[in-house]
């Protein structure tokens, strides 16, 4: 969220002074970020998979990490060449900051949605006892 927010609310206009290619520097940094929260993601998953696999907030950010990928596709597809090919460095067209504010709703909701995860647990969790029971049957899914 780091890099990829930065430059995101740089195109939106924050930071007018510092050219938008100069902030594109950093996005490989977070992709490098991207891929390590994959694969300790993907330990946590592998690790307790019926505490994400039936919870609605695993499946919530998903669908917003979907929503961010979809966004930053279309942004190479459609606006980068507008916006890194203009004479005017320090402002972005306004498909650009539509983009923008779709990658930074996402990637916030992807944040939200992975701190949730924890509140939205898929079993009841007596503490006077060790047996866990399922709140729903596979009939119910």
């Amino acid at each position: 969220m780091g890099s990829i927010g930065a430059f995101d609310l740089r195109l939106l206009g924050v930071m007018k002074r510092v050219p938008i290619a100069a902030m594109h520097r950093f996005i490989p940094w977070g992709i490098l970020g991207f891929g390590i929260n994959i694969c300790s993601g993907l330990l946590f998953l592998l690790t307790e998979p019926d505490q994400y696999v039936l919870n609605a907030s695993f499946h919530l950010k998903l669908l917003f990490l979907t929503i961010a990928g979809i966004n930053a596709g279309t942004f190479y597809l459609t606006s980068w060449r507008t916006v890194f090919g203009a004479a005017d460095v320090y402002d972005a067209p306004r498909r650009a900051k539509v983009i923008a504010a779709i990658s930074l709703s996402a990637w916030m909701g992807v944040i939200v949605c992975g701190r949730m995860l924890t509140f939205f647990r898929p079993f009841e969790c007596d503490p006077g006892t060790t047996e866990i029971v399922l709140t729903c049957t596979p009939d119910d899914l």
